[in-house]
């Protein structure tokens, strides 16, 4: 059954790039998805599988994994124009750690599971690529900070559910643990506070950055609450909206790097 599921979402690629290439209106609708997505796919049983792994293996990744976010993100790779080309920040230094990471393996104690990282590597920057591509045009970015709005939003409920009906001491939302939850929550309120502090009006940066708070604080997680005010104290006031919303690029990366341990 699983590989007939990877089978029949592989074979789903190509026709998603036809048809968003032949429905570009689409293509906002696509990217709040994908902003939601990390927020919500925790309620699902099945989000990813490994094509080849050891889920004993103590280490951060236990496999080389594909998930459904992955193939969303190469199906819009495949559909975007050829010639047009998005400058890519810290393009070389991602392909050097990558390198580093993968000359690493040669002497490894176990060298597949070095493998591991470099794949979940490559799977990050393919990830950071096409949303860096996506956030050079307005509406794409307005839109997948729509989506991490939205999918933040549910997140507050289920945190709220799990503290005050079920009581626990520390929330861990629809991730494993606190910590994790207060990781991926950051890659939500710096931008919206960034927006927020550069003018930017409507719901989402005035309430993302509350909801945040509330977030961070039922986490009673030292890490988060610690990083929270860091972080805070340390944003530039002088932040164009525009440059808010570029960070939307580092905030999905940052799920595909973190959400094999994230998600429950």
């Amino acid at each position: 059954m699983k590989w007939a599921l990877f089978a029949v979402a592989l074979g789903s690629i190509i026709p998603l790039a036809g048809w968003l290439r032949a429905n570009p209106s689409a293509l906002p609708k696509v990217w709040m998805i994908i902003g939601a997505l990390p927020f919500v796919w925790g309620i699902f049983p099945k989000r990813e599988i490994a094509i080849l792994g050891v889920p004993e293996w103590p280490g951060f990744t236990q496999g080389f994994d594909v998930s459904l976010l992955d193939l969303i993100i190469v199906g819009i790779y495949l559909s975007a124009p050829r010639a047009r080309h998005a400058a890519l920040p810290f393009k070389f230094s991602f392909i050097f750690y990558i390198g580093v990471v993968l000359l690493s393996a040669f002497q490894a104690a176990n060298p597949v599971a070095t493998l591991y990282y470099v794949w979940q590597l490559l799977r990050i920057f393919m990830m950071y690529a096409v949303v860096a591509r996506a956030c050079t045009d307005a509406r794409l970015s307005t839109a997948l900070l729509k989506g991490l709005a939205f999918g933040f939003c549910f997140q507050g409920a289920v945190v709220a559910w799990q503290r005050f009906v079920i009581h626990y001491v520390q929330v861990p939302g629809t991730f494993t643990q606190q910590n994790m939850l207060g990781l991926a929550a950051h890659f939500v309120i710096f931008p919206f506070f960034a927006l927020l502090l550069s003018g930017e009006k409507g719901w989402q940066p005035a309430t993302v950055p509350i909801l945040g708070s509330m977030i961070d604080i039922f986490t009673a997680s030292r890490a988060t609450l610690g990083f929270a005010g860091r972080e805070t104290g340390e944003t530039n006031h002088d932040c164009d909206g525009q440059g808010a919303m570029l960070n939307s690029a580092a905030c999905v990366s940052g799920y595909a790097r973190y959400c094999p341990e994230m998600n429950a």
